[in-house]
């Protein structure tokens, strides 16, 4: 086999690749003997037809067989001896005719990421505003916890106020006097506020008495289109929020820990710290990894952002999809984070080790409230899902070891204001 390969541009190889008339006939005539093996043809015992008349029925029928062997033996054997690296598949073209007795040529090109060095991930240094634990922070997380146990009680004899839940009769029309009904109910059910029904409509509601009416008209995106919809409201029932009182008693149906007031509220700050700690991480790695896309230049072929993109677009449903370019802006940031840390990985020899491995699993039995028995189970049967989790893990060490190297100057928190 003769072949040159030739670098086109920093992402793409090419080879024009020769495949002497021995090595095809040698193709031939292995699957010819394969044949003779296998079929069943009238006047011969099985395994003794002729190879020449094997050939007289089958020689056109294999070619496309033998013309695939031949082009993947030879592009192992070239990525092999030129220990390639390459994504995506090769793109074989200008394919010849394959015949017996006669060489074969094809060409191939090779898509790559452009070499470089990868530096500055041990020097970085990273600004981050300070931020703590206030008593503001803390006691709205505690109205929180007290507000998702709220039950409701009548209060037909109240108007309607915010965070109170009503039943009422909706109906929607156009500016021509068209019921419209897919806006319009009989008996909704809304907690005021929420604005569950359509943003910034709750407020209608607001000192409305049972049984009372109002119409009022509202901007509703309908179709993609803006429209001015009139409606008719009325109010059927009224329920007022009841909210629980933090006690001994209502914080031990959260666990045997929470034994007291003060142990539920101990165990909420301890939670607040641990997500502003992880908050900071978030922050911190995007930061990092936005000057390391800033420092490390390189260019990756074409096709790697298409599948991305591609893959974004599958992943968001409903209205809030971004536009085409965004989803490139954000696939390229992810390309280029993934090329970085892989970098690094290979740079600094970064290792998962298998006790990684058993942590992530007892995290996730621990999340799911599962047996990690059977997490492991669920995982070990789906390989597709288990290298991405095996993904995930080496890329959080690499970004641990960025974080390790790096120096965070914390500058106080900006008020609102400012």
């Amino acid at each position: 086999m003769e072949y040159e390969l030739k670098e086109i541009s920093p992402v793409k190889l090419e080879a024009d690749v020769t495949i002497p008339a021995e090595e095809v006939n040698k193709k031939f005539n292995e699957k010819f003997k394969e044949l003779k093996k296998k079929v069943n043809i009238k006047g011969f015992r099985k395994g003794k037809v002729p190879i020449s008349y094997i050939k007289k029925l089958y020689g056109e029928s294999i070619k496309f067989d033998v013309l695939e062997n031949v082009v993947n033996d030879s592009l192992k054997k070239i990525i092999e001896e030129k220990e390639l690296r390459y994504v995506d598949e090769p793109k074989v073209k200008e394919v010849s005719e394959i015949e017996e007795d006669k060489e074969f040529k094809y060409s191939v090109e090779f898509y790559k990421i452009e070499d470089f060095e990868v530096n500055g991930y041990k020097d970085l240094e990273i600004e981050i505003e300070k931020e703590e634990v206030t008593e503001d922070m803390f006691n709205e997380a505690l109205d929180n916890v007290l507000k998702r146990f709220t039950s409701y009680e009548d209060a037909i004899d109240e108007p309607v106020k915010e965070g109170y839940q009503i039943v009422a009769k909706i109906e929607a029309f156009n500016k021509d006097g068209e019921k419209i009904d897919k806006l319009s109910s009989e008996e909704m059910v809304l907690t005021i506020g929420q604005n569950f029904f359509l943003p910034d409509f709750d407020q209608y509601f607001i000192g409305l008495s049972k049984d009372e009416e109002t119409e009022v008209s509202h901007n509703v995106n309908l179709d993609g289109e803006e429209q001015e919809v009139n409606f008719k409201l009325k109010v059927l029932w009224i329920k007022k929020p009841i909210v629980p009182e933090l006690t001994d008693e209502f914080v031990s149906q959260f666990g045997e820990e929470y034994k007291s007031v003060e142990d539920f509220k101990q165990k909420l700050r301890e939670q607040l710290e641990r997500e502003l700690e992880e908050k900071k991480k978030r922050i911190l790695t995007d930061k990092a990894l936005e000057k390391l896309r800033e420092i490390n230049k390189f260019e990756y072929p074409e096709i790697l952002l298409e599948k991305q993109v591609k893959m974004l677009q599958e992943g968001y449903k409903g209205p809030n999809k971004p536009d085409e370019e965004e989803l490139k802006k954000m696939a390229d940031t992810q390309i280029r984070n993934a090329i970085i840390l892989n970098k690094i990985i290979e740079k600094e020899g970064i290792k998962l080790e298998s006790q990684d491995i058993e942590e992530k699993f007892q995290k996730i039995s621990e999340m799911f409230n599962l047996d990690v028995e059977n997490i492991k189970k669920f995982y070990y049967s789906r390989p597709d899902d288990y290298n991405r989790l095996l993904d995930d893990l080496i890329n959080d060490k690499a970004i641990n070891y960025i974080l390790e190297n790096i120096k965070v100057i914390e500058t106080e928190k900006k008020e609102e204001n400012e």
